[in-house]
């Protein structure tokens, strides 16, 4: 997607920056694609060059269905074995150490009970 991007005209990739923004708007708050198409007319309305094409719910999905394989592909690559496993060593360290700190403590109880 990047590398079709990279070749278009700026205007272009204007309208279509902002298309892909519209269309995250209509699945992050929940709306139905239908909607789409006059959030677009009301952005219109406001001033904002959309073009004339590109404005119907479809179009609204299939924005949202490649701005959902971005995002996977993104924390796909985030999480790689080795990110993974050094995360959960930090964490098993800090659990052994918050155990140990416990342990102490009890003992320290106990130790003071007997006195």
């Amino acid at each position: 997607m990047g590398r079709v991007l990279r070749n278009m005209n700026s205007q272009i990739q204007e309208k279509l920056t902002k298309l892909f923004n519209s269309a995250y708007f209509i699945s992050k708050e929940n709306l139905a694609f239908a909607k789409f198409p006059e959030l677009c007319k009301l952005q219109m309305k406001n001033g904002l060059d959309l073009g004339e094409t590109y404005l119907n719910d479809h179009r609204c999905k299939e924005f949202i269905q490649s701005i959902s394989t971005v995002m996977k592909n993104d924390l796909h690559n985030q999480i790689q074995p080795g990110n993974l496993f050094s995360s959960l060593a930090c964490l098993t360290k800090q659990l052994t150490l918050v155990l140990l700190r416990k342990k102490l403590y009890l003992y320290e109880l106990l130790k003071m009970a007997w006195l």
